[in-house]
């Protein structure tokens, strides 16, 4: 026999669901990004208010943790799949950000970008897991204890993990929306927007 769900429930998992996706952090980052003109590099003005869309280029870059890819920003994290009776649910362990200023060039030009307060809508594009039957890789391990963790637990089993990371990487097209200031002899940084925020996304839905 079919089980079937009452037409209630599905009702309110449903606006649960589109809940989350409407006003979840990334969500209101993107419909900020998507609202604001695209500029093309050349024509922004000291003093306005802009978005433009380019490739990320090189520079005092880093590496993600978990990937080992260049990039300007990254974020990854480590959640913990963990059962109470008959309830089971993931819990974050480890959430590490780190950023670095860098530049964007489109087909017109070159911006450098002031991370300063940013927020960012990431692809998380880097998933790895480890569990029981599978150990933890010597990487995933090394940013565990990096953070004061480990992928065994008290009674010497694996603890059930999943690994997560974006990236803004090296070449990538990215979006960013921020305040232009001219720096001097007409070199133009982007830099937080007068709320005190600077918003970027490499989500190709924000790159038109």
């Amino acid at each position: 026999m079919d089980f079937l769900l009452p037409a209630g429930l599905v009702a309110v998992i449903i606006i649960v669901i589109a809940w989350f996706y409407y006003f979840s952090t990334d969500a209101k980052i993107r419909r900020k990004l998507k609202r604001a003109p695209v500029v093309p590099i050349k024509d922004l003005r000291p003093d306005s208010e802009a978005r433009i869309v380019g490739r990320v280029q090189s520079g005092p870059s880093l590496r993600g943790p978990l990937s080992d890819r260049a990039c300007v920003y990254y974020r990854a994290t480590v959640e913990e799949h963990r059962s109470s009776g008959k309830n089971s649910h993931w819990v974050k362990i480890v959430d590490e950000i780190q950023y670095c200023d860098f530049s964007v060039e489109d087909a017109t030009g070159q911006v450098l970008i002031r991370m300063v307060n940013p927020k960012v809508a990431l692809i998380k594009d880097s998933h790895s897991r480890s569990g029981m039957f599978d150990d933890a890789s010597q990487v995933e391990e090394a940013f565990l204890q990096r953070h004061s963790s480990g992928s065994v637990g008290l009674l010497g089993m694996n603890r059930s993990l999943r690994y997560i990371e974006g990236a803004l990487e090296i070449g990538e097209t990215v979006t960013v929306f921020g305040k232009v200031v001219d720096l001097s002899g007409g070199v133009m940084i982007l830099e937080e927007l007068p709320e005190g925020t600077l918003y970027l996304s490499d989500d190709p839905n924000t790159l038109i």
